[in-house]
């Protein structure tokens, strides 16, 4: 019965000459939501690491506080802190992200239309819409603009646009978006 399944997958995604078969909204919609948990950071592992900084911290007695490695040790637990918080962020932004695109699957995919196509499309309406809020986050609207030229320039008819993204995901982050020429090359892809 696996073995059904999984042939049953394959026919789902691969169609005729290895080419992407057209998927309904709803089952795309379940895909990203599998990427989403693929890509997804332990925020609960980071916000551990930031208490355990916080106790250390406490700790420093005024004995400490007064030695000459003071400074030393809170640049560290900054340091730790800074970092913790700034992966606690870029996971909200992917979650965003892959929420945003979840949305825009649900509500205005259709079948026939080309994944690849579709994706960079809404990559950069998404980016005309961060752009326009008043909260504007400059780096997210670039990170768009960046996956949408990588799905344009980059990604085969053949290959699944979504796993491209969750490695496009794996090359860059979305608060500090790597240029688009390194991503073959930097990370392994090819």
């Amino acid at each position: 019965m696996k073995n059904y399944f999984s042939l049953f997958m394959a026919v789902l995604f691969l169609g005729f000459a290895g080419e992407l078969k057209a998927y309904d909204s709803f089952s795309l919609v379940g895909v990203l939501k599998n990427a989403r948990n693929r890509t997804s950071i332990d925020l609960t592992r980071h916000e551990r690491d930031i208490d355990e900084q916080i106790k250390s911290v406490v700790k420093i007695t005024t004995r400490d506080v007064l030695s000459a490695q003071s400074d030393q040790i809170m640049a560290q637990v900054r340091e730790t802190i800074e970092s913790g918080l700034d992966k606690k962020a870029e996971e909200r932004l992917r979650n965003d992200f892959w929420d945003q695109l979840i949305h825009q699957v649900s509500s205005h995919y259709k079948r026939d239309d080309p994944l690849n196509e579709y994706f960079r499309n809404t990559c950069l309406e998404l980016a005309r819409t961060a752009l326009s809020s008043t909260d504007v986050n400059s780096q997210y609207w670039f990170f768009l603009v960046n996956l949408a030229v990588a799905l344009q320039t980059q990604a085969e008819k053949i290959e699944d646009p979504v796993r491209f993204i969750e490695s496009y995901l794996q090359y860059s982050t979305i608060l500090e978006p790597k240029a688009v020429s390194g991503f073959r090359v930097d990370d392994g892809y090819l």
